[in-house]
């Protein structure tokens, strides 16, 4: 078997924070002074930005590193394109490295975009007639060629992007390290640079892309590696580690609310009722099957909505929204109907119950939001206040259809109908 083209093992980079009190220009000069004579006081602490990371990336890999904001993302990556040197641990690279951290990253501004081109295609190992050769190629995927004589300070922030990623991907590297670049440039261009990614995978380049953008990590890559706090919480393929990630999201984000049914939980500290309102519980199950009997892809999902209602207010529904952290998939209200109207219904206990035909949801894990409001405005929120897992049928499980990196969250069923139109 090849040797994996990039290791990296026991990765940490620690910071030191000075917090040295700061004043005026007079402060500065005292400062500066005691310090000379070695009785400025100063206080140092530090903090691990990344700590302990391992992990081996094989050839022609797609590699996304997803994580919060200061989880070690972007330290990880200006490591490897070595901008910023490791505190410990060790790196090897079995190929040559080009990266795109920020916007223009490598460009002159005072060069044209003719001129940047030459130059960071240099960088990247190709020589002049490499580049001359390419060099019409290189401009129409960027598709900034009535501006490619113009000095790049005056390029916009999309027209820098489209035109470093394209010499990017034009030039010989092995290895390409993206940092959250793929946000960048309207949607045309987005979708022809992803489009580039797995071209240039397939040649043999391995690709590392850090992304808040989970639709673009669950479209690109292959395998992702998820950190926490600057330590590796998890790596393998790419739908497992983003629902993981999407999985610990929810943890934090859920509402944990007491009621009869569940009085040991601890009250939230987020806002479960208002003046006309307040919400109790919400229940979700297979319809009529046991409470904790698992929800398969035919089943109707039925749940159940308590609230309780305050006032006389004439004009309170409830707003249904089901997503899977990444899109809301589908919304449906009583307001939405035709016929609808509303009724008067006296303060006092409810339950709604809400069922949704089965045969609609793919596998998975899905949200439920509710929102309590009436005509004019929203009256209560509540975001995520409820998960359910649609399972694979179990005569579906294992079925080659199912063994890939499916992103989708709904598969309804169709009638499908075939008739031979002639002998």
């Amino acid at each position: 078997m090849e040797p994996p083209i990039l290791v990296v093992e026991g990765l940490s980079k620690q910071y030191v924070i000075d917090q040295q009190s700061r004043g005026g220009i007079v402060q500065e000069l005292l400062g500066g002074m005691m310090a000379l004579l070695g009785r400025g006081k100063k206080e140092v602490s530090s903090f691990y930005a990344l700590q302990e990371v391992s992990f081996e990336v094989q050839r022609g890999d797609i590699l996304g590193i997803v994580g919060r904001n200061g989880a070690g993302k972007s330290t990880l990556l200006r490591i490897l394109s070595e901008v910023t040197p490791p505190t410990a641990g060790k790196i090897i690279f079995r190929g040559s490295v080009t990266s795109i951290l920020d916007v223009g990253t490598g460009f002159h501004p005072d060069l044209s975009g003719r001129q940047n081109v030459y130059m960071s295609a240099a960088i990247n190992g190709m020589d002049r007639h490499e580049i001359k050769a390419r060099f019409d190629e290189i401009v129409a995927f960027s598709g900034i060629e009535r501006f490619i004589d113009m000095p790049v300070k005056h390029y916009s922030s999309g027209m820098y992007m489209r035109l470093a990623f394209s010499v990017a991907f034009h030039s010989h590297s092995e290895i390409l390290l993206l940092d959250e670049v793929l946000s960048v440039g309207d949607v045309e261009f987005r979708l022809r640079s992803a489009q580039k990614i797995k071209q240039i995978a397939r040649s043999g380049t391995t690709v590392l892309i850090v992304s808040h953008e989970l639709p673009s990590i669950r479209n690109l890559c292959t395998k992702c590696l998820l950190l926490e706090g600057g330590r590796l919480r998890a790596y393998g393929p790419t739908k497992e580690i983003v629902d993981n990630y999407l999985e610990q999201y929810f943890n934090d984000f859920t509402i944990h609310y007491t009621s009869p049914d569940n009085p040991d939980q601890e009250l939230s500290t987020r806002l479960l009722e208002q003046e006309q309102v307040a919400f109790l519980s919400i229940k979700v199950q297979a319809e009529g099957k046991a409470p904790d009997a698992p929800i398969y892809m035919a089943d109707a999902v039925e749940m159940r909505i308590r609230y309780r209602k305050k006032t006389d207010h004439p004009k309170l529904e409830i707003l249904l929204n089901i997503n899977n952290l990444e899109h809301v998939l589908m919304s449906d209200c009583q307001l939405y109907r035709e016929s609808f109207e509303f009724s008067d219904r006296p303060p006092g206990l409810y339950e709604m119950k809400v069922v949704i035909p089965g045969n609609i949801f793919y596998a998975g894990t899905f949200y439920a939001d509710l929102f309590f409001g009436d005509l004019q405005s929203l009256l209560l929120e509540l975001p995520c206040v409820q998960k359910f897992v649609i399972h694979l049928p179990p005569w579906e499980i294992g079925k080659q259809w199912n063994q890939g990196q499916q992103d989708y969250a709904l598969r309804p069923k169709f009638a499908w109908e075939l008739r031979q139109i002639d002998a």
